[in-house]
C-alpha cells in the first residue's frame, strides 16, 4: 500500500458524528442507481471522502458507530451499483444479502445514536 494510501485510509479511521444524518439524506447518485465498476468506485471514494472528513468526538463508542454507518452506508450504495452490472447470480444473491444485511445494521446504529445522545 502506498504511503498516501496508508494516510487516506487513516483519515478515514477518524471522522465526525456531525455528517451522519446529512449524508443519510443525500440525493440518489449514480452508484445508488446502478452503474457497475465505476459507480462502485465512486461509491467508495465517496465513503473515504465522507469519513476523512468526520471530526472524532474523543468518545470511541460513538465514533465506531458513526464510521461504521458511513462504510454500511457505502456498502449499500455499492451493492446496489452491482445490481444489473454483474452476471454471476451467486454475487448477485450477496449484493442483495448485503444490502438487508446493511440496512437492518443501520437501523440498530441508529438506535444506538438516538439512546446515547452526543454530549
Amino acid at each position: 500500500m502506498t504511503r498516501i494510501a496508508t494516510l487516506a485510509t487513516a483519515a478515514a479511521l477518524f471522522a465526525a458524528p456531525a455528517l451522519a444524518p446529512a449524508l443519510a439524506q443525500t440525493a440518489p447518485t449514480q452508484a445508488t442507481q446502478g452503474g457497475g465498476v465505476p459507480a462502485m468506485r465512486a461509491a467508495m471514494e465517496r465513503m473515504q471522502r465522507d469519513m476523512a472528513a468526520m471530526p472524532m468526538s474523543g468518545d470511541a463508542d460513538r465514533d465506531w458507530v458513526m464510521m461504521m454507518r458511513r462504510h454500511h452506508e457505502a456498502a449499500i450504495e455499492m451493492s446496489r451499483a452491482h445490481h444489473g452490472a454483474g452476471r454471476d447470480r451467486d454475487v448477485e444473491r450477496m449484493a442483495q444479502k448485503a444490502i438487508e444485511d446493511q440496512t437492518r445494521d443501520i437501523r440498530e446504529l441508529d438506535e444506538w445514536l438516538r439512546a446515547h445522545p452526543a454530549r
